[in-house]
């Protein structure tokens, strides 16, 4: 791997995306779909995703994190009425 500055700030976007992922599963799972905003489609977690795997430590998890397993997301009407 070259040690650009270019080639370092690629793996900061990797890194910051890779843990930005299970805040915005959350937001959708724990708070849109408690307040009727959308409908989630879910699974089990463990497996669902391997994005993550070849980060240091990441081949040892099972998950990243408990929100791993989200499917798809649809927005309902009371969602479509608070977005505007």
């Amino acid at each position: 791997m070259d040690d650009s500055p270019a080639d370092a700030a690629e793996v900061m976007t990797e890194q910051r995306a890779l843990a930005q992922l299970p805040v915005v599963l959350a937001l959708f799972f724990e708070y849109a779909a408690t307040l009727g905003l959308t409908v989630v489609r879910y699974t089990a977690p463990v497996g669902a995703r391997s994005d993550y795997a070849d980060r240091w430590g990441g081949d040892f998890l099972p998950s990243l994190s408990r929100y791993d397993g989200l499917l798809a997301v649809r927005l309902t009407p009371l969602g479509r009425l608070c977005i505007g």
